[in-house]
């Protein structure tokens, strides 16, 4: 299993984002993290990648509505896709 689908996964990203040599960054993000099932929930909170981001450059943030997977244990009234884009400093 990926250190990504473990709780040291915030750990990981970062180090991955600190790691790259490039111009700009994206990331996509699904706002999951409060998911009822937890095979659903996300190992890093929507605070844990601005953080990491923002650690290295100017950060630009838009979100759309997004359908989501629902295996019937889940239930969202407000599910977004969120897109990051870092102008790396």
């Amino acid at each position: 299993m990926s250190d990504y689908c473990r709780n040291k996964a915030k750990i990981v990203f970062k180090e991955l984002i600190d790691s790259l040599d490039c111009k700009y960054i994206v990331v996509s993000y699904n706002n999951t993290y409060e998911s009822k099932s937890s095979s659903s929930k996300n190992k890093m909170t929507l605070e844990d990648i601005e953080t990491a981001l923002s650690a290295r450059g100017e950060v630009q943030r838009f979100e759309t509505s997004h359908n989501f997977f629902n295996a019937g244990k889940t239930d969202f009234n407000d599910h977004k896709e969120l897109i990051f884009i870092v102008k790396v400093k």
